[in-house]
């Protein structure tokens, strides 16, 4: 059973990120957070030509995995791990 939010609606993923990066808001900042957040999200469901309401957790998924992923896929990949630091010059199929 999935958890329920105070007005009885499915809680997703997205609102688990949002609880937890609001959380520690001070709360003379916690309006203008939530509206940001709001108008964030709201961009996101609305980019495009139509609107699509899993846009934002697709988005988050996707980020996420973007920026902390830990494999390379096949190994054909050139791009660097987390632990490989810095790249200081572009790909090899980048370069001329």
């Amino acid at each position: 059973m999935a958890a329920l939010n105070d007005r009885g609606k499915p809680v997703s993923p997205v609102d688990v990120l949002k609880a937890s990066l609001l959380t520690p808001v001070e709360d003379d900042e916690q309006r203008a957070a939530n509206q940001a957040w709001k108008k964030t999200v709201q961009g996101l469901i609305s980019w495009g030509t139509e609107p699509d309401t899993e846009r934002d957790s697709t988005f988050v998924k996707s980020w996420l995995r973007a920026k902390y992923a830990q494999t390379k896929g096949n190994g054909n990949s050139s791009a660097p791990s987390p632990t490989d630091g810095p790249r200081t010059t572009p790909p090899p199929s980048w370069q001329a």
